[in-house]
């Protein structure tokens, strides 16, 4: 898939956002079970048919966050070594039905066993599927990443996805991210994928307690996301 015309706000990037967290979750990443690797590849049918079946726009790649559902620092070599043979797995299915996975680097607080942008190149190329690659969001690599740029550019072809939000998630453009590195970085590689704006800017909905949203980061939803996507256009 390629970048829609000119940074478009997509409503099946958002929808397959949300989607992929109801469908994959890290545990499935993380057992080497037969049963659960089949489980994982009819999954990934089940997400093709829902994007096929309820959206007229729609691409060829999702992502997937390395999401812990605990810390196990001690057994991370172990857990990284079980995530890529299981990743493996799915090449054939992705090859089939030409779909590009990321891998996304979180940051230390939600999990910790992809962090950093060489952590999500190591865990993709490990997998040994030219299917799989990263996805990289400014939020994460603000918290992680001493040079925004470099990782970016170290990203390079395994670049699938990217998400941009501002350094406390809301609006891009309206704090500290270093907006000209990123966009420096990203010129760099020639990415020519999705940009995506994935801002959590609203607490008390059921994604705000996962994510510690304890408070509203922008007032109002609609004019936030108007504002990303001038962002966008004015940026990328």
């Amino acid at each position: 898939i390629r970048r829609p015309p000119r940074s478009t706000l997509s409503s099946s990037s958002a929808a397959s956002d949300v989607y992929k967290r109801q469908i994959l979750n890290s545990s499935d990443l993380k057992r080497r079970d037969t049963n659960k690797i089949k489980e994982i590849k009819s999954k990934l049918r089940e997400f093709k048919k829902f994007i096929k079946d309820n959206f007229k726009y729609v691409g060829e790649n999702f992502a997937h966050e390395a999401r812990s559902i605990h810390y196990d620092p001690k057994n991370k070599k172990n857990r990284f070594d079980r995530s890529a043979f299981a990743l493996s797995k799915l090449d054939e299915i992705l090859i089939q039905h030409d779909i590009n996975l990321g891998i996304e680097a979180i940051n230390r607080f939600e999990t910790d066993l992809i962090n950093t942008a060489d952590e999500a190149i190591s865990l993709a190329k490990a997998s040994k599927s030219q299917n799989i690659g990263v996805l990289l969001d400014t939020f994460h690599l603000n918290i992680e990443e001493k040079d925004i740029k470099s990782a970016i550019i170290k990203a390079g072809n395994n670049l699938k996805h990217f998400h941009i939000s501002e350094n406390d998630r809301g609006v891009p453009g309206s704090g500290h991210i270093p907006w000209n590195e990123v966009k420096t970085g990203l010129k760099s590689i020639n990415y020519n994928n999705w940009i995506v704006a994935e801002m959590f800017v609203s607490s008390g909905n059921p994604a705000s307690s996962d994510l510690n949203i304890w408070r509203d980061i922008e007032q109002n939803q609609t004019k936030a996301a108007e504002e990303a996507l001038n962002f966008m256009r004015k940026s990328f």
